[in-house]
């Protein structure tokens, strides 16, 4: 059984614990997009090769079931 007082206690503790994983979410975060933004080069290409393929006539449509 939990009492009110150790009810407190627990959340006054959890606090720093969630906001710890809240600014390591968002440290994530903020790589993931500097990342993203220095890749755009790179998947400009990656999509130009892939169109130029496709209007070559060098791809072929997705079957899910052969996956």
């Amino acid at each position: 059984m939990i009492y009110a007082g150790q009810a407190h206690i627990r959340s006054v503790n959890f606090k720093p614990t969630m906001q710890l994983v809240a600014k390591e979410e968002l440290d994530s975060e903020q790589r993931w997009s500097e990342s993203f933004a220095r890749s755009q080069d790179a998947l400009m290409k990656l999509a130009e090769r892939a169109r130029q393929n496709y209007l070559a006539g060098k791809t072929e449509l997705l079957d899910p079931d052969k996956l």
